[in-house]
């Protein structure tokens, strides 16, 4: 027992030091990056769509709205896309009922108001000191909101740089929902110049993102971009003595992995430029918002794969396998991590499908392109394996790291127990903490970072695994009782 003790703890830390490796290497890039002397946006002369799918976003999407139009009005021929669904009616009933229902539970006037202020963006006027009353006057506002698709409406009559689509069937996903807008587009405009950019409802890139894809596109021919997240949006509004610090970890790990993760292995296809079909290309998978690219890379690649859980993590495994390069981007989109242990839990099990679904991408490709050549086969092969491996990496992490923290309370000694907490310092909380100094030092006060970091990490990091169980759980069952597994949306509390 000792042994694998230790051998775990071995294993971390020499994983740690690859991390700090990792981190190193994206700063000196963001940094470098940064530097380049961003030209005025008029000398692009290229259609520029924002394209944000929304489902259940009635207390964000005006919001979000409001920043791109002030940001990047600037831009020539910018145009903000909204697509909604038709799902949206029955979600949106869902959430009416889940509003009333938590309006029972409260017991003080004051709170009445101030859940119908946070819900419904309404004010309610002359309360009365009456609860009764208050809460039939805030049942009576929360019956009489507005739907997303309402909502967007109003928003394009007002903002000439928004138009609306509308995905008209129950079925789909975020996937459909992107194919029906995009295909509509291409087929009112007939220029090949486009460049489609997909963004989530709480999404705020960097003012300098759209400058930089529009140079870099245009001086280096790059047809795909991708722009990584900074999960900090949020973090100052994050309660709850426990809660509040595994929520400032989630995020902060999050991040994290933007930086020493995503931004570095981005960074690693740079080097293959010249080295076509090799075995060693790099795996560089694409994630849902941020995600530039062309007109024709969309028609190359058929769109957004619309059968698969997770569409963005194919895209990317096309663009690999076709050694297409994916230029991350040095500037970060600002989003928010969900506000509840119960969602974040959830919406990594949603993440994780991304990886463990890799080999069923594989058989699609091959479908898709007859790939006849053994040589092709195997590239593939190796770029899916790799995809996978993060997978394996998401159920044995954490595993090992709760392994290790059993054999501590079994031996419940002042020694295992400091050997236990050095590794989670270092595996945990310094990447983190270095992340979060390169990311945003001002965004939140430096005592209650640490205090997240410190107390978070552990059970944050256990629960990233738990999620990984949750899916497979779901996995089995479905297999069992021939059931579809169902992507849940990450709610907002």
């Amino acid at each position: 027992m000792t042994k694998i003790f230790y051998a775990i703890f071995l294993g971390f830390a020499t994983i740690s030091f690859y991390w700090y490796f990792k981190i190193f290497i994206s700063y000196r890039w963001i940094k470098k990056s940064r530097k380049i002397s961003l030209k005025h946006s008029d000398r692009y002369h290229k259609n520029l769509y924002a394209l944000i799918p929304v489902l259940d976003e009635v207390e964000r999407i005006e919001q979000t709205v409001k920043y791109f139009t002030n940001t990047f009005k600037h831009i020539k021929k910018f145009r903000i896309i909204l697509i909604s669904t038709e799902k949206e009616f029955e979600l949106f009933d869902k959430r009416t009922q889940f509003l009333l229902k938590n309006l029972e539970s409260i017991n003080q006037i004051q709170l009445v108001r101030d859940f119908i202020n946070l819900k419904c963006k309404t004010d309610i006027k002359n309360i009365g000191d009456n609860l009764f009353d208050a809460k039939e006057k805030a049942k009576r506002i929360i019956n009489k909101r507005e739907n997303t698709i309402k909502i967007i409406k109003k928003i394009s009559r007002n903002n000439p740089l928004v138009k609306t689509y509308h995905y008209p069937k129950l079925n789909g996903n975020m996937s459909n929902q992107l194919n029906y807008a995009i295909d509509l587009i291409i087929k009112n405009n007939k220029r090949d110049n486009d460049i489609f950019c997909v963004y989530n409802a709480d999404s705020k890139p960097h003012p300098k993102t759209f400058n930089w894809v529009l140079q870099m596109s245009k001086k280096s021919n790059i047809k795909v971009f991708q722009q990584y997240g900074n999960y900090l949006g949020n973090i100052q509004n994050f309660k709850g003595v426990i809660s509040g610090k595994i929520l400032t970890s989630a995020a902060l790990w999050q991040t994290r992995w933007s930086i020493g993760f995503e931004i570095y292995h981005a960074l690693k296809q740079l080097k293959f430029k010249n080295r076509k079909q090799s075995f060693n290309y790099p795996l560089n998978y694409c994630i849902g918002h941020g995600l530039f690219f062309t007109r024709d890379i969309y028609q190359n690649l058929n769109g957004f794969d619309t059968t698969t859980h997770n569409e963005d993590a194919i895209f990317g495994l096309k663009l690999s396998y076709a050694e297409e390069l994916i230029m991350p981007i040095p500037y970060f989109d600002e989003s928010d991590t969900p506000d509840s242990v119960e969602s974040i839990y959830k919406q990594k099990a949603n993440w994780f499908f991304g990886p463990l679904q890799s080999f069923n991408y594989y058989k699609k490709i091959v479908g898709e392109q007859v790939l006849e050549k053994k040589r092709d086969k195997m590239r593939l092969f190796i770029l899916s394996s790799k995809l996978f491996s993060h997978a394996v990496y998401w159920v044995f992490g954490p595993t090992f790291m709760t392994l290790s923290l059993i054999i501590a309370i079994y031996k419940n000694s002042p020694y295992f127990w400091a050997v236990f907490i050095c590794e989670s310092i270092l595996f945990l909380s310094i990447p983190n903490l270095l992340s979060w100094l390169i990311v945003d030092r001002k965004k939140i006060k430096l005592r209650n970072s640490l205090l997240g970091i410190l107390l978070g990490a552990i059970p944050c990091y256990l629960l990233h695994g738990l999620s990984s169980y949750r899916t497979l759980l779901k996995i089995l069952i479905s297999k069992i009782f021939n059931k579809k597994v169902l992507k849940e949306k990450t709610e907002m509390s």
